[in-house]
C-alpha cells in the first residue's frame, strides 16, 4: 500500500511538473548565454534584463521573478537593492528586470521623466501591463519556466505598479502566483482626496486567493503610511492599513490578523499575518515604525545611506514566494 501511494504521488508530481513547464523547456540557451549570466533584451522596442540562475537547467522548470525598479531609478539600482540575483539568496530562480520609459522635454521647462512607470503620471501613456505580458510571453518561450511559480516584486512606484495594476488585473493576477511590495506608491485617481484616505480602491483580480506581502515604514515621507495627496503626480494615496484590509477582504479572510514582533532584536518591527490554516499569511504586512522609504536591509544600500534596518526583506520575500505557488495540488 505504501509503495502504491508513493507511485501515485510520483505520478502526480510528474503530471504537475509537465503541466507547469513553459514552451522554452528543452530549448538551449541562445546567443552565448549561460547560467549565472545577466543579459539585455528587448520586446516591442522596450528594454528589460534577464538574470539566469546558477542552477538553471533546460530540463527543469525554474521559478521566475519579475522585479520593478522605483520611479526615476533604473534596473542596476534595483538589482543592488532587491539582491534577487545574489547567489547568497537565490540560485534557482530566473529574475527579469523591466525598465521604465523616459519622457523629457526639459529644454522647454516641461516635466522631465526618466525610467518611470505610467502609474500616477499625467500625459504618460506607456502601457506597462502590456509590456509585462510581452515579457512573460517571450521569457516563457526562451527559457524553461515553472508557470506555477511566476512572481512579481517592486519598490516605490514599481511596487505601486505591482500592487495597483498587476495584482488587480483579471488575467495577470492569475498568471502571477504572488506579489511583494516594498514602500509602494499606490497611486489612484480617486477624488476628492482627503483624510482618512479610506476610499474604495479600484481593483478587479481574477481570483480570491491572491498572496501579497507588503513592507512599510512609519517614517516613509514619500509613501505616507497614513495616506496622502501626492502633489507631484496629483494622485491620491490610500492609507496603507486600509489598502491591506481591502486585500484581506478581497481574499475573503478575517480582518483580524495575528500581529507579532518580527524578531527578538527588532523591537520596532511587527509582522501581521492574515488567514488561518493553509491560508495563514496569505496577506502579510511588515511594519517598522523607524523605517523610511527604504528596501529593508542589514547592509548599506542606495536607500538607507549607511543606516541599515534591523531585518532583511529579501529572504522574507523569497520565502513567501516559495510557499505560494499558483497551483498547490501537492
Amino acid at each position: 500500500m505504501a509503495r502504491l501511494a508513493f507511485l501515485i504521488l510520483s505520478a502526480l508530481a510528474t503530471l504537475v511538473s509537465a503541466q507547469s513547464a513553459s514552451a522554452g523547456c528543452g530549448r538551449a540557451l541562445c546567443n552565448g548565454q549561460e547560467p549565472g549570466g545577466f543579459y539585455e533584451a528587448f520586446v516591442n522596442n522596450r528594454r528589460y534584463f534577464v538574470s539566469i540562475p546558477l542552477r538553471y537547467s533546460i530540463s527543469k522548470p525554474a521559478p521566475l521573478i519579475v522585479s520593478y525598479h522605483a520611479g526615476s531609478r533604473d534596473v542596476q539600482r534595483q538589482v543592488k537593492l532587491d539582491q534577487f540575483t545574489n547567489p547568497k539568496y537565490n540560485t534557482d530562480k530566473l529574475v527579469v528586470y523591466p525598465e521604465g520609459l523616459s519622457k523629457s522635454n526639459c529644454a522647454q521647462n516641461s516635466t522631465c521623466y526618466k525610467h518611470y512607470w505610467a502609474l500616477g503620471l499625467r500625459n504618460f501613456t506607456a502601457n506597462d501591463t502590456e509590456f509585462t505580458r510581452s515579457i512573460l510571453n517571450e521569457v516563457q518561450d526562451l527559457y524553461c519556466i515553472d508557470k506555477n511559480r511566476i512572481f512579481a516584486a517592486g519598490k516605490s512606484q514599481g511596487a505601486g505598479l505591482v500592487g495597483r495594476l498587476l495584482a488587480c488585473e483579471r488575467t495577470l493576477s492569475q498568471i502571477f502566483a504572488a506579489f511583494a511590495l516594498v514602500s509602494p506608491l499606490l497611486y489612484t485617481d480617486v477624488k476628492p482626496c482627503m483624510e482618512p484616505y479610506t476610499f474604495p480602491i479600484p481593483c478587479s483580480p481574477g481570483r480570491t486567493d491572491v498572496p501579497i506581502i507588503e513592507f512599510h515604514g512609519g517614517r516613509d515621507v514619500a509613501a505616507n503610511y497614513r495616506g496622502d495627496y501626492a502633489r507631484r503626480p496629483g494622485q491620491c494615496l490610500p492609507s496603507v492599513p486600509w489598502w491591506i484590509e481591502t486585500w484581506v477582504r478581497s481574499n475573503e479572510l478575517d480582518t483580524k490578523g495575528n500581529t507579532t514582533q518580527l524578531a527578538a532584536d527588532t523591537p520596532t518591527t511587527n509582522i501581521t499575518k492574515y488567514g488561518f490554516g493553509d491560508k495563514e499569511g496569505l496577506v502579510t504586512h511588515v511594519f517598522d515604525s523607524e523605517l523610511g522609504h527604504h528596501w529593508p536591509s542589514k547592509s548599506k544600500n542606495s536607500d538607507n545611506k549607511g543606516i541599515p534596518a534591523k531585518f532583511e526583506a529579501t529572504p522574507m520575500i523569497l520565502d513567501f514566494f516559495d510557499v505560494h505557488p499558483l497551483n498547490q495540488l501537492l
